[in-house]
């Protein structure tokens, strides 16, 4: 009976697969147990390494056009899909930092 280091042991007990992976790096919540098994894997890591470079996100320029509604359809569609359904963290976090300097600037000139 071969023994096997508990890192191996780790990562061979948590399933990250590659759809996983692209999820927990768009919402960044990987689990404990994840980031142990990456950790411990060379081939996990490079696959997250690989994900992190192919995984789109929208540009500051592209959330810009969205928020002020200034995009077109097709980049209004793709952001869409990236806030709601992909629940993108990043982006979600500077559309509502966009809302709160655009409410800042309304008191701030008084305007509400």
């Amino acid at each position: 009976m071969a023994v096997v280091p508990a890192t191996a042991a780790a990562a061979a007990s948590v399933n990250v697969n590659l759809e996983r992976m692209y999820t927990a790096v768009l919402r960044e919540n990987f689990t404990q147990h994840e980031l142990d098994a990456i950790a411990g894997s060379e081939t996990l890591q490079r696959r997250l390494e690989g994900i992190k470079q192919r995984v789109w996100r929208p540009s500051d320029e592209e959330l810009t056009l969205y928020v002020t509604k200034k995009a077109n359809e097709d980049l209004r569609k793709q952001i869409k899909y990236h806030l709601e359904v992909d629940k993108a963290k990043a982006a979600n976090r500077w559309v509502e930092d966009y809302a709160l300097l655009e409410l800042y600037d309304l008191i701030m000139t008084e305007k509400i």
